[in-house]
């Protein structure tokens, strides 16, 4: 067989191509998409306020036909109650012999026996019993007294007296003769004898009754009637009494089971709804207005149709934002293209190891650096689990420590982690890594960019080593200096001292055999003592400076005292010291601390602060000393780092060799706090440091 020829379906696919083609640029896609979601909501919400149209008109007239039920079941049972009642009285009359009944007229117990009836039903204003001639022989109305009432000419009297038919009777609404109001008269008649015309029973009806119907909740119902057959209307809600006992034309009897007819009126969106009595020539019927059945329709409508309206803008704005973004990413979609390669030639250039694993811990992503620093070649890793980059003993802290950084709301980590690295020859070293997370197309990745630091950790370690033998040499040589500082103070005071006071006896001396005459002698000798006494001033000043001896003999709180009055005498500042009450022990290293730290405090508020007060504490809180100098100089700015001074360096080194700390607090223009805390469990352990020499 031969292939059927394809050229005769070009022409049909052509204009499928050119649609496709058409429909796949970006923004023609969004306009014809934003203009369809625009028509379609536009189509959707009139579809669907027709549909609530019909339910809310379908509603009121459901609602119609239950307030007619009830009411005809409820008007039903009145007038069967009145029926009864009305038959029981007839049977009762109608047993009475010729003799008997002419004795009923006024006659007490009758009476009785009506106005017990027509108290027992409020619809019920009166019942009266009328003989075969028209008279009004006894009644339960007490309005009727010795007035002889004739109610021959009546429509229901005339009804009974030519039918003879044995059945119930209403007739339309006449005018009461005693008290000129509406009623309607239900009546049956009363049977003489030999099944004669005796006379009637008759109810007078209170139309109040049945146009009460408050009891009714009447959302759209308005009026409610309710007819004889025959079109005169007896009833109505609301009460119009100028259209009382008025003849209105009645739609045709419903067909056999069908229990309601509906007519919409004419020229007007009202429907009423007609249903008879059933045992009575009566018509119930309820009217319902379309325009207040739709009035929350239509603020429904209202409100609809704006929300569409609404949305339609917005679909339509963003459709224009939308187009506008769409042109400005296909203008950097080139951008973003090489965006990524650079990214890619970042990732492959970097210094730094990056390793990416997916959420079951998978390698994804594994550059170059990173194969330098593992061994391993991206191929093999990729895939792997990232457990073989790791030292068995850390793979298990490692998985608790990812499970609970992924349930951390943070995408990075705020502290950097040292963990340890396995290299394919089964070499272990420390490496620095910061991980992030990121979740891309609903997967979550995992970064960590790792560094090498086993040389920063040796050289870490060198350098601590380094501090702590600078701290050992620089109490050494504090140590050293205080010794040194002792002994010079000591040779000042005692050698140097006597030497002083043994010259200036011997100046006294030689004064004391010179010869009155030798004035100029005298004069010498005398300005000779005052500079011996000048120098041994100075001598001891110095000594005290290099080393008081009260410090060594009474300890620090006695040489604090001392040395604050002398300074205070000196420089005129005005020092407020408070002492703690219990004396810091005898500790030798403890004490010149602390007296070190108040001498050189003391020397630079007088050089550099231009203070006029100072204040100086020392107490003992919890387990340590607190010994703080605060003045009210002029202050200096602090940057963070260390000061440069070697007063403040000195200090803080002093304190650091018994164990405590030393800080620093100033500002401009607010004055300087020195402060040093010092533990009270140090003070046994960190004695004085034994000189080099001394082993």
């Amino acid at each position: 067989m031969s292939q059927a020829p394809v050229t005769p379906l070009a022409p049909t696919m052509r204009p499928l191509s050119r649609a496709r083609a058409w429909i796949q640029n970006p923004v023609r896609a969004i306009v014809f998409l934003g203009a369809l979601a625009i028509i379609s909501i536009l189509a959707a919400s009139e579809i669907y306020l027709m549909g609530l149209r019909k339910n809310s008109v379908e509603h009121a007239l459901h609602e119609a036909v239950s307030i007619s039920r009830i009411l005809s079941e409820q008007s039903t049972r009145a007038l069967q109650g009145v029926d009864l009642v009305l038959h029981g009285i007839a049977d009762r009359m109608a047993n009475l012999e010729s003799a008997q009944l002419a004795q009923v007229d006024r006659d007490f117990l009758v009476r009785t026996l009506l106005k017990s009836r027509a108290a027992s039903m409020p619809h019920i204003s009166s019942i009266f019993v009328v003989d075969r001639k028209g008279r009004v022989i006894n009644d339960s109305s007490d309005e009727r007294g010795d007035t002889e009432i004739n109610i021959a000419d009546r429509e229901y009297f005339q009804f009974h007296q030519q039918a003879g038919e044995d059945k119930v009777f209403i007739g339309p609404p006449l005018i009461n003769r005693q008290n000129d109001t509406w009623t309607v008269h239900m009546s049956r008649q009363i049977h003489g004898p030999g099944r004669t015309f005796g006379g009637i029973v008759v109810a007078a009806l209170n139309l109040d009754y049945f146009e009460h119907i408050d009891s009714l909740e009447l959302n759209y119902i308005t009026p409610i009637s309710l007819y004889l057959n025959d079109g005169h209307l007896l009833a109505r809600a609301p009460r119009d009494a100028s259209l009382i006992g008025h003849p209105f034309e009645l739609p045709p009897a419903a067909s056999p089971g069908e229990a309601i007819r509906a007519v919409r009126q004419t020229n007007s969106p009202d429907i009423t709804l007609f249903r008879p009595l059933d045992h009575f020539p009566l018509t119930l019927s309820v009217s319902v207005s379309e325009n207040v059945a739709l009035a929350e329709w239509r603020e429904n409508a209202v409100a609809i149709r704006t929300a569409s309206g609404t949305i339609s803008a917005f679909i339509l704005l963003i459709a224009f934002l939308l187009a506008r973004e769409v042109m400005r990413e296909q203008a950097l979609a080139g951008h973003l293209a090489q965006t990524a390669q650079t990214l890619q030639a970042l990732v492959d250039t970097a210094m730094d190891a990056i390793v990416t694993v997916d959420a079951n811990d998978r390698i994804v992503l594994f550059n170059p650096a990173a194969e330098a620093m593992f061994g391993r070649s991206a191929a093999s890793v990729l895939g792997s689990r990232l457990d073989c980059l790791l030292p068995p003993r850390y793979r298990q802290s490692h998985a608790d420590y990812r499970s609970q950084f992924s349930t951390m709301p943070h995408r990075s980590m705020a502290i950097t982690r040292t963990v340890f690295g396995l290299r394919a020859n089964g070499d272990e070293f420390p490496i620095e890594s910061n991980i992030s997370k990121v979740t891309i197309q609903g997967k979550t990745l995992h970064t960590a960019i790792l560094r090498d630091v086993s040389e920063r950790q040796q050289a870490q370690q060198a350098l601590t080593e380094t501090n702590a033998e600078l701290s050992r040499l620089s109490a050494a040589l504090i140590t050293l200096r205080e010794e040194e500082r002792s002994r010079i103070a000591r040779e000042l005071h005692d050698e140097l001292g006597q030497l002083l006071t043994g010259i200036r006896m011997e100046i006294s001396w030689l004064g004391g055999h010179l010869g009155r005459d030798q004035i100029k002698l005298i004069e010498k000798t005398q300005a000779i003592k005052g500079l011996i006494d000048q120098t041994i001033v100075s001598v001891r000043r110095i000594s005290s400076d290099l080393r008081p001896l009260v410090l060594d003999d009474l300890g620090f709180s006695a040489a604090a005292n001392w040395y604050v009055d002398q300074f205070s005498a000196r420089t005129g500042l005005s020092i407020a010291l408070n002492l703690a009450e219990e004396d810091p022990p005898h500790d030798e290293a403890l004490a010149t601390t602390l007296f070190r730290v108040l001498q050189e405090s003391l020397t630079n508020i007088a050089r550099h602060a231009e203070a006029s007060a100072v204040e100086i504490s020392l107490l003992r809180r919890n387990d340590e000393w607190i010994f703080s100098i605060r003045d009210n100089g002029c202050g200096f700015m602090q940057n963070g780092q260390r000061p440069a001074g070697f007063g403040l360096l000195g200090m803080r080194e002093r304190v650091r060799s018994v164990g405590g700390s030393f800080s620093v607090a100033s500002t401009p223009g607010q004055g300087t706090l020195v402060e040093a805390h010092i533990p009270i469990n140090q003070e046994s352990s960190n004695a004085k440091i034994p000189s080099p020499a001394g082993g």
